[in-house]
Protein backbone atom coordinates (compact mmCIF):
# COMPACT_ATOMS: atom_id res chain seq x y z
CA UNK A 1 0.00 0.00 0.00
CA UNK A 2 1.26 3.42 -0.41
CA UNK A 3 2.76 5.40 2.78
CA UNK A 4 0.42 7.57 4.97
CA UNK A 5 1.96 10.70 4.85
CA UNK A 6 0.92 14.18 5.70
CA UNK A 7 1.60 16.16 2.75
CA UNK A 8 -1.38 17.33 1.21
CA UNK A 9 -1.08 15.44 -2.47
CA UNK A 10 -4.32 13.61 -2.13
CA UNK A 11 -3.18 10.39 -0.30
CA UNK A 12 -1.34 8.95 -3.06
CA UNK A 13 -4.53 8.93 -5.50
CA UNK A 14 -5.55 5.50 -3.66
CA UNK A 15 -3.06 3.29 -5.81
CA UNK A 16 -4.09 0.17 -4.47
CA UNK A 17 -7.12 -0.92 -7.02
CA UNK A 18 -9.47 -3.77 -6.26
CA UNK A 19 -7.48 -6.45 -7.97
CA UNK A 20 -5.06 -8.95 -6.46
CA UNK A 21 -2.03 -8.26 -4.18
CA UNK A 22 1.07 -9.87 -3.14
CA UNK A 23 3.82 -9.50 -0.33
CA UNK A 24 7.69 -10.01 -0.69
CA UNK A 25 10.57 -8.21 0.76
CA UNK A 26 14.11 -8.24 -1.06
CA UNK A 27 17.61 -7.84 -0.31
CA UNK A 28 19.39 -5.49 -2.62
CA UNK A 29 20.69 -1.71 -1.34
CA UNK A 30 20.87 1.43 -2.86
CA UNK A 31 24.44 1.95 -2.92
CA UNK A 32 25.52 -1.37 -4.90
CA UNK A 33 28.39 -1.18 -7.14
CA UNK A 34 26.48 -2.65 -10.48
CA UNK A 35 23.69 -0.90 -11.96
CA UNK A 36 20.55 -2.60 -11.33
CA UNK A 37 18.75 -2.99 -14.58
CA UNK A 38 17.24 -5.82 -16.58
CA UNK A 39 19.84 -5.09 -19.65
CA UNK A 40 22.66 -3.29 -17.95
CA UNK A 41 22.90 -5.57 -14.86
CA UNK A 42 26.57 -6.60 -15.39
CA UNK A 43 27.80 -3.17 -15.34
CA UNK A 44 29.66 -1.87 -12.40
CA UNK A 45 29.12 1.81 -13.82
CA UNK A 46 26.21 2.96 -16.63
CA UNK A 47 27.32 3.16 -20.14
CA UNK A 48 25.67 6.23 -20.63
CA UNK A 49 26.79 9.47 -19.62
CA UNK A 50 25.27 11.05 -16.24
CA UNK A 51 26.13 14.58 -17.13
CA UNK A 52 25.57 15.64 -13.51
CA UNK A 53 28.58 13.18 -12.85
CA UNK A 54 30.13 14.05 -15.81
CA UNK A 55 30.37 17.57 -17.16
CA UNK A 56 33.10 17.49 -19.65
CA UNK A 57 31.76 18.41 -22.77
CA UNK A 58 30.80 16.29 -25.78
CA UNK A 59 31.51 16.73 -29.61
CA UNK A 60 28.89 14.98 -32.31
CA UNK A 61 29.17 15.32 -35.62
CA UNK A 62 26.35 14.15 -38.09
CA UNK A 63 25.83 14.86 -42.19
CA UNK A 64 22.74 16.93 -43.13
CA UNK A 65 21.02 16.09 -46.04
CA UNK A 66 23.40 17.24 -48.20
CA UNK A 67 26.29 15.37 -47.28
CA UNK A 68 27.79 18.30 -45.03
CA UNK A 69 29.58 17.76 -41.76
CA UNK A 70 27.94 19.32 -38.90
CA UNK A 71 29.88 18.79 -35.43
CA UNK A 72 28.71 20.15 -32.36
CA UNK A 73 30.63 20.76 -28.51
CA UNK A 74 27.10 19.98 -26.42
CA UNK A 75 27.89 21.34 -22.84
CA UNK A 76 25.91 21.98 -19.40
CA UNK A 77 24.08 25.11 -19.37
CA UNK A 78 26.09 27.91 -17.27
CA UNK A 79 25.30 27.78 -13.85
CA UNK A 80 24.58 31.43 -13.98
CA UNK A 81 21.72 30.79 -16.82
CA UNK A 82 20.26 27.90 -14.76
CA UNK A 83 16.53 28.87 -13.82
CA UNK A 84 15.19 25.01 -13.45
CA UNK A 85 16.92 21.60 -12.14
CA UNK A 86 16.46 20.28 -16.04
CA UNK A 87 20.25 21.62 -16.44
CA UNK A 88 21.48 17.82 -16.64
CA UNK A 89 19.23 16.56 -18.80
CA UNK A 90 19.86 16.19 -22.77
CA UNK A 91 17.20 15.60 -25.31
CA UNK A 92 17.17 14.95 -29.20
CA UNK A 93 14.58 14.64 -31.95
CA UNK A 94 15.10 11.73 -34.03
CA UNK A 95 13.88 13.32 -36.90
CA UNK A 96 16.62 15.28 -37.87
CA UNK A 97 15.50 18.69 -36.23
CA UNK A 98 11.44 18.38 -37.90
CA UNK A 99 10.20 18.67 -34.20
CA UNK A 100 12.42 21.06 -31.40
CA UNK A 101 11.19 21.94 -27.77
CA UNK A 102 10.08 25.27 -27.40
CA UNK A 103 11.76 28.37 -26.45
CA UNK A 104 9.43 27.69 -22.90
CA UNK A 105 5.98 26.35 -22.41
CA UNK A 106 2.70 26.84 -20.61
CA UNK A 107 2.54 24.04 -17.88
CA UNK A 108 -0.60 24.64 -16.03
CA UNK A 109 -0.87 28.17 -15.71
CA UNK A 110 3.02 28.71 -15.13
CA UNK A 111 5.22 29.83 -18.10
CA UNK A 112 8.62 27.63 -18.00
CA UNK A 113 11.60 28.98 -20.23
CA UNK A 114 13.37 25.62 -21.95
CA UNK A 115 15.40 27.09 -24.42
CA UNK A 116 18.96 26.90 -22.57
CA UNK A 117 18.16 25.20 -19.51
CA UNK A 118 19.32 21.56 -20.59
CA UNK A 119 21.38 20.16 -23.69
CA UNK A 120 19.63 19.74 -26.60
CA UNK A 121 21.01 18.58 -29.90
CA UNK A 122 19.55 20.06 -32.82
CA UNK A 123 20.76 18.58 -36.38
CA UNK A 124 20.22 15.34 -34.24
CA UNK A 125 18.95 12.02 -35.05
CA UNK A 126 21.59 10.11 -33.26
CA UNK A 127 22.25 6.52 -33.39
CA UNK A 128 22.18 4.35 -29.48
CA UNK A 129 26.01 4.09 -29.54
CA UNK A 130 25.23 8.51 -29.64
CA UNK A 131 22.59 8.39 -27.49
CA UNK A 132 24.60 6.64 -24.33
CA UNK A 133 27.71 9.16 -25.17
CA UNK A 134 25.46 12.21 -24.91
CA UNK A 135 23.41 11.06 -21.99
CA UNK A 136 20.12 11.77 -23.98
CA UNK A 137 17.24 11.63 -21.74
CA UNK A 138 14.37 12.08 -23.75
CA UNK A 139 13.61 11.59 -27.87
CA UNK A 140 10.92 12.01 -29.89
CA UNK A 141 10.35 10.96 -33.44
CA UNK A 142 7.40 12.17 -35.87
CA UNK A 143 5.45 9.97 -37.71
CA UNK A 144 7.31 7.39 -36.25
CA UNK A 145 5.86 4.54 -38.34
CA UNK A 146 2.49 5.12 -36.81
CA UNK A 147 1.94 4.19 -32.80
CA UNK A 148 0.87 0.07 -33.44
CA UNK A 149 3.90 -0.37 -35.28
CA UNK A 150 6.48 0.14 -32.59
CA UNK A 151 4.20 -2.79 -30.67
CA UNK A 152 3.67 -5.30 -33.73
CA UNK A 153 7.32 -7.14 -33.36
CA UNK A 154 9.00 -8.66 -30.36
CA UNK A 155 12.32 -7.83 -31.80
CA UNK A 156 11.04 -4.08 -32.11
CA UNK A 157 10.20 -4.05 -28.54
CA UNK A 158 12.81 -5.77 -27.00
CA UNK A 159 15.15 -3.23 -28.64
CA UNK A 160 13.45 -0.21 -27.91
CA UNK A 161 13.53 -1.80 -23.87
CA UNK A 162 17.00 -2.17 -24.37
CA UNK A 163 18.15 1.24 -26.44
CA UNK A 164 15.58 3.30 -24.78
CA UNK A 165 13.58 2.09 -21.87
CA UNK A 166 16.16 0.91 -19.93
CA UNK A 167 18.87 3.01 -21.07
CA UNK A 168 17.95 5.94 -19.20
CA UNK A 169 16.31 7.42 -22.36
CA UNK A 170 12.50 8.22 -23.02
CA UNK A 171 11.00 7.46 -26.15
CA UNK A 172 8.02 9.49 -27.82
CA UNK A 173 5.96 9.51 -30.88
CA UNK A 174 2.27 10.33 -32.15
CA UNK A 175 0.15 7.61 -32.43
CA UNK A 176 -0.86 9.48 -36.28
CA UNK A 177 -3.49 7.22 -37.79
CA UNK A 178 -3.26 4.01 -35.68
CA UNK A 179 -5.79 5.66 -32.96
CA UNK A 180 -8.58 8.29 -33.64
CA UNK A 181 -11.60 9.19 -32.30
CA UNK A 182 -14.03 10.98 -35.41
CA UNK A 183 -16.84 8.40 -35.16
CA UNK A 184 -20.15 8.83 -33.64
CA UNK A 185 -20.92 5.46 -32.69
CA UNK A 186 -17.84 3.31 -31.88
CA UNK A 187 -14.10 3.96 -31.01
CA UNK A 188 -11.72 2.29 -33.55
CA UNK A 189 -8.46 1.93 -33.38
CA UNK A 190 -5.15 -0.71 -34.59
CA UNK A 191 -3.64 -1.51 -30.84
CA UNK A 192 -4.14 -4.96 -29.48
CA UNK A 193 -3.02 -4.29 -25.99
CA UNK A 194 -1.78 -1.69 -24.01
CA UNK A 195 2.26 -1.10 -23.43
CA UNK A 196 3.90 0.14 -20.76
CA UNK A 197 8.23 0.56 -23.07
CA UNK A 198 7.19 4.32 -24.43
CA UNK A 199 4.76 7.69 -24.90
CA UNK A 200 2.46 7.51 -27.33
CA UNK A 201 0.11 10.39 -28.43
CA UNK A 202 -2.71 11.13 -29.91
CA UNK A 203 -2.35 13.01 -33.38
CA UNK A 204 0.75 13.93 -35.48
CA UNK A 205 3.85 14.98 -35.46
CA UNK A 206 4.84 17.41 -32.50
CA UNK A 207 2.04 16.50 -30.70
CA UNK A 208 4.29 14.18 -28.14
CA UNK A 209 6.61 17.24 -27.29
CA UNK A 210 4.26 18.82 -24.75
CA UNK A 211 3.95 15.67 -23.01
CA UNK A 212 8.25 15.64 -22.45
CA UNK A 213 8.05 19.15 -21.71
CA UNK A 214 5.47 17.78 -18.81
CA UNK A 215 8.18 15.08 -17.70
CA UNK A 216 10.63 17.18 -17.48
CA UNK A 217 9.49 19.85 -15.90
CA UNK A 218 8.32 17.60 -13.48
CA UNK A 219 11.55 15.72 -13.28
CA UNK A 220 13.17 19.09 -12.52
CA UNK A 221 11.08 18.89 -8.72
CA UNK A 222 12.42 15.60 -8.08
CA UNK A 223 15.00 15.96 -5.07
CA UNK A 224 18.13 15.80 -6.19
CA UNK A 225 19.67 12.84 -4.68
CA UNK A 226 16.73 10.52 -6.17
CA UNK A 227 16.90 11.92 -9.30
CA UNK A 228 20.70 11.20 -9.43
CA UNK A 229 19.63 7.43 -8.22
CA UNK A 230 17.34 6.75 -11.07
CA UNK A 231 19.50 8.06 -13.65
CA UNK A 232 22.49 6.28 -12.76
CA UNK A 233 20.48 3.20 -12.74
CA UNK A 234 18.77 4.31 -16.27
CA UNK A 235 15.27 4.58 -15.36
CA UNK A 236 14.80 7.79 -14.96
CA UNK A 237 12.74 8.53 -18.22
CA UNK A 238 10.64 5.49 -17.03
CA UNK A 239 9.73 7.01 -13.49
CA UNK A 240 8.42 10.27 -15.17
CA UNK A 241 6.07 8.49 -17.67
CA UNK A 242 5.34 6.56 -14.59
CA UNK A 243 4.06 9.96 -12.96
CA UNK A 244 2.34 11.02 -16.36
CA UNK A 245 -0.08 8.37 -16.08
CA UNK A 246 -0.33 8.43 -12.12
CA UNK A 247 -1.11 11.76 -12.15
CA UNK A 248 -4.12 12.19 -15.12
CA UNK A 249 -6.61 14.41 -13.28
CA UNK A 250 -10.29 12.04 -12.99
CA UNK A 251 -12.38 10.99 -10.73
CA UNK A 252 -14.95 8.69 -9.54
CA UNK A 253 -18.50 10.03 -9.56
CA UNK A 254 -18.53 9.97 -5.70
CA UNK A 255 -15.89 12.06 -6.04
CA UNK A 256 -12.81 10.14 -4.94
CA UNK A 257 -9.87 9.74 -7.14
CA UNK A 258 -10.04 7.11 -9.90
CA UNK A 259 -6.91 4.39 -8.59
CA UNK A 260 -3.48 3.85 -10.36
CA UNK A 261 -5.02 0.43 -12.30
CA UNK A 262 -8.27 2.63 -13.75
CA UNK A 263 -8.94 2.34 -17.24
CA UNK A 264 -8.72 6.46 -17.29
CA UNK A 265 -4.57 6.32 -16.28
CA UNK A 266 -3.84 3.36 -18.76
CA UNK A 267 -4.44 3.75 -22.94
CA UNK A 268 -2.75 3.29 -26.48
CA UNK A 269 -2.24 6.57 -26.78
CA UNK A 270 -2.50 10.14 -24.58
CA UNK A 271 -3.78 13.69 -25.10
CA UNK A 272 -0.09 15.61 -24.55
CA UNK A 273 -1.97 18.36 -23.31
CA UNK A 274 -4.96 18.50 -21.77
CA UNK A 275 -6.09 21.72 -23.47
CA UNK A 276 -6.35 20.61 -26.79
CA UNK A 277 -5.66 17.79 -29.39
CA UNK A 278 -5.98 17.89 -33.13
CA UNK A 279 -9.98 17.76 -34.03
CA UNK A 280 -8.15 16.27 -37.14
CA UNK A 281 -7.65 12.86 -35.46
CA UNK A 282 -9.67 13.23 -32.43
CA UNK A 283 -13.12 15.25 -33.00
CA UNK A 284 -15.51 13.29 -30.37
CA UNK A 285 -15.95 12.49 -26.90
CA UNK A 286 -13.25 15.27 -25.86
CA UNK A 287 -14.03 14.99 -22.05
CA UNK A 288 -12.61 11.78 -22.05
CA UNK A 289 -9.23 12.19 -23.89
CA UNK A 290 -8.83 15.60 -22.60
CA UNK A 291 -8.15 16.86 -18.39
CA UNK A 292 -7.70 19.61 -16.56
CA UNK A 293 -3.94 20.67 -17.57
CA UNK A 294 -2.95 22.86 -15.29
CA UNK A 295 -4.25 20.21 -12.25
CA UNK A 296 -2.52 17.51 -13.71
CA UNK A 297 0.88 19.65 -14.11
CA UNK A 298 0.51 20.46 -10.41
CA UNK A 299 0.03 16.57 -9.48
CA UNK A 300 2.95 15.71 -11.75
CA UNK A 301 5.05 19.05 -9.58
CA UNK A 302 3.33 17.31 -6.22
CA UNK A 303 4.10 13.62 -6.61
CA UNK A 304 7.66 14.47 -8.02
CA UNK A 305 8.43 15.99 -4.70
CA UNK A 306 7.07 13.70 -2.83
CA UNK A 307 9.32 11.01 -3.96
CA UNK A 308 12.30 11.01 -1.56
CA UNK A 309 13.03 7.62 -1.85
CA UNK A 310 13.00 5.93 -5.33
CA UNK A 311 10.07 4.45 -6.35
CA UNK A 312 10.42 0.20 -7.80
CA UNK A 313 10.93 -0.99 -11.18
CA UNK A 314 8.32 -3.77 -12.19
CA UNK A 315 9.30 -6.24 -14.80
CA UNK A 316 7.52 -9.29 -16.05
CA UNK A 317 8.52 -12.63 -17.11
CA UNK A 318 6.60 -15.28 -18.38
CA UNK A 319 6.28 -18.99 -17.11
CA UNK A 320 3.49 -21.15 -18.70
CA UNK A 321 0.91 -19.99 -21.41
CA UNK A 322 -1.45 -22.39 -22.54
CA UNK A 323 -4.03 -22.00 -25.27
CA UNK A 324 -7.33 -24.69 -25.06
CA UNK A 325 -6.79 -24.76 -28.93
CA UNK A 326 -2.95 -25.67 -30.50
CA UNK A 327 -1.35 -26.18 -27.23
CA UNK A 328 1.41 -23.46 -26.22
CA UNK A 329 1.55 -21.94 -29.54
CA UNK A 330 -0.68 -18.81 -28.58
CA UNK A 331 2.30 -15.85 -27.60
CA UNK A 332 3.00 -13.39 -29.78
CA UNK A 333 5.37 -11.09 -28.14
CA UNK A 334 7.17 -11.42 -24.78
CA UNK A 335 9.38 -8.59 -22.89
CA UNK A 336 9.97 -7.18 -19.92
CA UNK A 337 7.06 -4.45 -19.97
CA UNK A 338 4.20 -6.26 -21.91
CA UNK A 339 3.13 -10.20 -23.27
CA UNK A 340 0.72 -9.78 -26.48
CA UNK A 341 -1.37 -13.27 -26.36
CA UNK A 342 -3.59 -14.00 -29.49
CA UNK A 343 -5.75 -16.81 -29.36
CA UNK A 344 -7.99 -18.39 -31.70
CA UNK A 345 -11.93 -17.88 -31.47
CA UNK A 346 -13.28 -19.98 -28.79
CA UNK A 347 -9.95 -20.50 -26.94
CA UNK A 348 -9.87 -20.43 -23.31
CA UNK A 349 -5.57 -19.31 -22.14
CA UNK A 350 -4.02 -19.51 -19.11
CA UNK A 351 -1.24 -17.63 -18.35
CA UNK A 352 1.33 -17.54 -15.83
CA UNK A 353 3.57 -14.85 -15.24
CA UNK A 354 6.19 -13.66 -12.71
CA UNK A 355 6.91 -10.07 -11.28
CA UNK A 356 9.59 -11.79 -9.08
CA UNK A 357 12.00 -10.23 -11.15
CA UNK A 358 11.06 -6.41 -10.36
CA UNK A 359 13.00 -4.69 -7.95
CA UNK A 360 13.73 -1.82 -5.08
CA UNK A 361 17.08 0.29 -5.57
CA UNK A 362 17.03 0.83 -1.39
CA UNK A 363 16.01 -3.33 -0.92
CA UNK A 364 12.42 -2.15 0.43
CA UNK A 365 9.82 -4.90 0.76
CA UNK A 366 7.02 -5.58 -2.63
CA UNK A 367 3.56 -5.65 -2.83
CA UNK A 368 2.55 -7.11 -6.24
CA UNK A 369 -0.87 -6.43 -7.66
CA UNK A 370 -2.56 -7.40 -10.94
CA UNK A 371 -6.01 -6.18 -12.29
CA UNK A 372 -8.79 -6.20 -15.48
CA UNK A 373 -7.99 -3.16 -17.14
CA UNK A 374 -11.70 -2.82 -18.35
CA UNK A 375 -13.57 -4.12 -15.49
CA UNK A 376 -16.43 -5.29 -17.53
CA UNK A 377 -14.22 -7.91 -19.65
CA UNK A 378 -15.31 -10.46 -17.16
CA UNK A 379 -13.90 -13.28 -19.10
CA UNK A 380 -10.87 -12.39 -17.64
CA UNK A 381 -10.07 -13.99 -14.38
CA UNK A 382 -6.86 -12.84 -12.53
CA UNK A 383 -4.86 -13.54 -8.92
CA UNK A 384 -1.51 -13.37 -7.65
CA UNK A 385 0.36 -14.68 -5.14
CA UNK A 386 2.85 -13.15 -1.74
CA UNK A 387 5.92 -13.98 -4.32
CA UNK A 388 4.30 -12.23 -7.23
CA UNK A 389 3.57 -14.97 -9.18
CA UNK A 390 0.15 -14.31 -11.14
CA UNK A 391 -2.30 -16.12 -12.92
CA UNK A 392 -4.29 -15.09 -15.43
CA UNK A 393 -7.26 -17.12 -17.48
CA UNK A 394 -8.96 -15.55 -20.01
CA UNK A 395 -12.13 -17.19 -22.12
CA UNK A 396 -13.53 -16.25 -25.37
CA UNK A 397 -16.27 -14.84 -25.70
CA UNK A 398 -18.09 -13.86 -28.88
CA UNK A 399 -20.72 -11.55 -26.69
CA UNK A 400 -17.52 -9.25 -26.22
CA UNK A 401 -16.93 -6.47 -28.74
CA UNK A 402 -13.49 -7.11 -30.88
CA UNK A 403 -10.66 -5.79 -28.84
CA UNK A 404 -7.56 -5.89 -26.38
CA UNK A 405 -8.01 -7.85 -23.34
CA UNK A 406 -4.90 -5.94 -20.94
CA UNK A 407 -4.11 -6.99 -17.66
CA UNK A 408 -2.09 -4.35 -15.82
CA UNK A 409 0.42 -5.56 -13.02
CA UNK A 410 2.79 -3.29 -10.90
CA UNK A 411 4.30 -3.36 -7.97
CA UNK A 412 5.02 -1.14 -4.67
CA UNK A 413 7.63 -0.52 -1.91
CA UNK A 414 5.51 1.69 0.29
CA UNK A 415 6.38 5.29 -1.20
CA UNK A 416 4.10 7.81 -2.88
CA UNK A 417 5.09 6.36 -6.38
CA UNK A 418 3.98 3.50 -7.96
CA UNK A 419 6.06 1.36 -10.30
CA UNK A 420 5.81 1.42 -13.59
CA UNK A 421 2.94 -0.21 -15.08
CA UNK A 422 3.20 -3.72 -17.32
CA UNK A 423 0.35 -5.34 -19.37
CA UNK A 424 -0.43 -8.80 -20.12
CA UNK A 425 -2.48 -8.30 -23.18
CA UNK A 426 -5.40 -10.83 -24.72
CA UNK A 427 -6.58 -10.94 -28.56
CA UNK A 428 -9.31 -12.93 -30.62
CA UNK A 429 -9.67 -12.41 -34.05
CA UNK A 430 -13.28 -11.28 -34.89
CA UNK A 431 -15.25 -13.98 -37.34
CA UNK A 432 -13.94 -11.99 -40.89
CA UNK A 433 -10.41 -11.97 -39.20
CA UNK A 434 -7.72 -14.80 -39.69
CA UNK A 435 -6.57 -17.27 -36.53
CA UNK A 436 -3.59 -16.15 -35.18
CA UNK A 437 -3.88 -12.88 -37.48
CA UNK A 438 -0.78 -11.97 -39.40
CA UNK A 439 -2.85 -8.90 -40.29
CA UNK A 440 -0.46 -6.93 -37.11
CA UNK A 441 2.28 -6.58 -39.65
CA UNK A 442 2.99 -3.06 -40.63
CA UNK A 443 1.02 -0.72 -42.72
CA UNK A 444 2.89 -0.70 -46.06
CA UNK A 445 1.45 2.64 -47.37
CA UNK A 446 4.75 4.86 -47.00
CA UNK A 447 2.71 7.99 -45.99
CA UNK A 448 -1.09 8.79 -46.71
CA UNK A 449 -2.47 11.65 -49.30
CA UNK A 450 -4.14 14.65 -48.42
CA UNK A 451 -6.68 12.94 -50.36
CA UNK A 452 -6.09 9.77 -48.77
CA UNK A 453 -6.53 11.60 -45.02
CA UNK A 454 -9.98 13.33 -46.24
CA UNK A 455 -11.52 10.16 -47.29
CA UNK A 456 -10.13 9.07 -43.54
CA UNK A 457 -11.60 11.79 -41.67
CA UNK A 458 -14.37 11.71 -43.37
CA UNK A 459 -15.89 8.18 -42.89
CA UNK A 460 -14.03 8.21 -39.59
CA UNK A 461 -11.85 5.10 -39.26
CA UNK A 462 -8.80 3.32 -40.42
CA UNK A 463 -10.58 1.49 -44.09
CA UNK A 464 -8.47 -1.07 -44.04
CA UNK A 465 -10.85 -3.76 -41.76
CA UNK A 466 -7.93 -5.80 -40.97
CA UNK A 467 -6.63 -2.61 -39.38
CA UNK A 468 -9.32 -2.27 -36.80
CA UNK A 469 -8.53 -4.25 -33.92
CA UNK A 470 -10.10 -2.14 -31.20
CA UNK A 471 -13.84 -1.89 -32.55
CA UNK A 472 -16.39 -1.19 -29.73
CA UNK A 473 -19.84 0.96 -29.99
CA UNK A 474 -19.97 3.61 -28.03
CA UNK A 475 -22.60 4.05 -24.78
CA UNK A 476 -24.96 6.37 -25.43
CA UNK A 477 -26.19 8.89 -22.57
CA UNK A 478 -29.82 10.55 -23.03
CA UNK A 479 -30.01 14.31 -21.65
CA UNK A 480 -32.62 16.92 -23.12
CA UNK A 481 -30.52 19.49 -21.90
CA UNK A 482 -26.94 20.42 -20.88
CA UNK A 483 -27.42 24.03 -20.28
CA UNK A 484 -29.18 24.25 -16.80
CA UNK A 485 -29.98 26.40 -13.86
CA UNK A 486 -29.70 25.48 -9.90
CA UNK A 487 -30.56 27.84 -7.02
CA UNK A 488 -28.53 28.35 -3.63
CA UNK A 489 -29.46 25.90 -1.24
CA UNK A 490 -31.52 23.76 -3.04
CA UNK A 491 -30.09 20.54 -4.68
CA UNK A 492 -30.06 19.98 -8.50
CA UNK A 493 -30.83 16.82 -9.76
CA UNK A 494 -30.48 15.35 -13.35
CA UNK A 495 -31.23 11.45 -14.48
CA UNK A 496 -28.81 10.24 -16.68
CA UNK A 497 -30.14 7.20 -18.44
CA UNK A 498 -27.48 5.31 -20.11
CA UNK A 499 -27.80 2.21 -22.97
CA UNK A 500 -24.41 0.37 -23.71
CA UNK A 501 -25.30 -1.20 -27.51
CA UNK A 502 -23.83 -4.63 -26.72
CA UNK A 503 -25.43 -4.41 -23.12
CA UNK A 504 -22.79 -3.70 -20.55
CA UNK A 505 -23.39 -1.92 -17.55
CA UNK A 506 -22.25 1.58 -17.99
CA UNK A 507 -20.83 3.59 -15.02
CA UNK A 508 -19.17 7.55 -14.90
CA UNK A 509 -16.38 9.75 -14.19
CA UNK A 510 -15.76 13.24 -13.86
CA UNK A 511 -12.79 15.57 -14.21
CA UNK A 512 -11.23 16.16 -10.76
CA UNK A 513 -12.43 19.53 -10.24
CA UNK A 514 -15.53 19.50 -11.49
CA UNK A 515 -18.15 19.95 -8.88
CA UNK A 516 -21.39 17.36 -8.23
CA UNK A 517 -21.74 13.55 -8.04
CA UNK A 518 -22.70 10.69 -10.09
CA UNK A 519 -24.42 8.20 -8.22
CA UNK A 520 -27.28 5.70 -9.18
CA UNK A 521 -27.52 7.23 -12.92
CA UNK A 522 -27.89 10.84 -11.13
CA UNK A 523 -25.99 14.09 -11.23
CA UNK A 524 -26.46 16.04 -7.69
CA UNK A 525 -25.12 18.98 -7.04
CA UNK A 526 -26.31 21.63 -4.51
CA UNK A 527 -24.89 25.06 -4.22
CA UNK A 528 -23.74 27.25 -1.58
CA UNK A 529 -23.82 30.69 -1.10
CA UNK A 530 -20.05 31.14 -2.43
CA UNK A 531 -21.38 29.91 -5.61
CA UNK A 532 -23.78 32.79 -6.57
CA UNK A 533 -23.60 33.82 -9.75
CA UNK A 534 -20.98 31.40 -11.02
CA UNK A 535 -21.81 29.24 -14.43
CA UNK A 536 -19.85 25.48 -13.67
CA UNK A 537 -19.10 23.55 -16.53
CA UNK A 538 -19.15 19.78 -15.68
CA UNK A 539 -17.43 17.02 -17.88
CA UNK A 540 -18.71 13.56 -17.13
CA UNK A 541 -17.39 10.75 -19.63
CA UNK A 542 -19.89 7.56 -19.58
CA UNK A 543 -17.84 3.88 -19.60
CA UNK A 544 -19.15 0.40 -21.00
CA UNK A 545 -16.15 -1.10 -19.05
CA UNK A 546 -14.84 -2.74 -21.66
CA UNK A 547 -12.81 0.79 -23.42
CA UNK A 548 -16.00 2.42 -25.18
CA UNK A 549 -16.57 5.68 -24.13
CA UNK A 550 -18.91 8.48 -24.28
CA UNK A 551 -18.21 12.37 -23.15
CA UNK A 552 -21.01 14.95 -22.06
CA UNK A 553 -20.48 18.77 -20.97
CA UNK A 554 -23.58 20.19 -18.82
CA UNK A 555 -23.60 24.30 -18.37
CA UNK A 556 -24.66 24.93 -14.63
CA UNK A 557 -25.69 28.50 -13.95
CA UNK A 558 -26.42 29.19 -10.56
CA UNK A 559 -28.99 31.83 -9.87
Amino acid sequence: MCAATNRAIWACLAFVGAGAIGVVAQKTSIGEAKVKNPYYSDRKSPPWKLWYADESPVTYSRKDSDGKAITRTLQLPPAAKRETDMWDDAVASLDGNHVRLRQDYLLGNRRIPFAGQMIQILHGSPRFEDRLRLGINFAWQSYARKGHHLFVDERIIRRMEETFTFANCLYASPGWLSRTDVMPDRMVDSYDGLFGHYYNSLGQFGSEAHAVAKMMYAGSQLPRETKNVLKRHGVYPLVMLTIFKASLPYRLGNGKEVPYANELRHRPSYASNGRSVSTRYVSRELEYHLYDEAVHVRRMVAMARAVTNPPPITLLQPLKIKGSIGGTNVLKSSSFTSLRIHGARGERIEATVDLGRSYDLAGRPLTFHAQRVYPEQKNIEVSVDERGVAKVVATHDESYPRGRFPVILWVENGTDCPGNPVFVNFHWPANEQPDRPAYFAPYRKPFMTEQDIRKFTGRGAVRDPNVQVMRNDKPSIKIDDTELQAAVGRELSLSLPTKDPEGSPTRFYLWSRDVGRIEEGQFRLTPTKKDRGRTFVVRMICSDGKGAYRGRTLKISVE
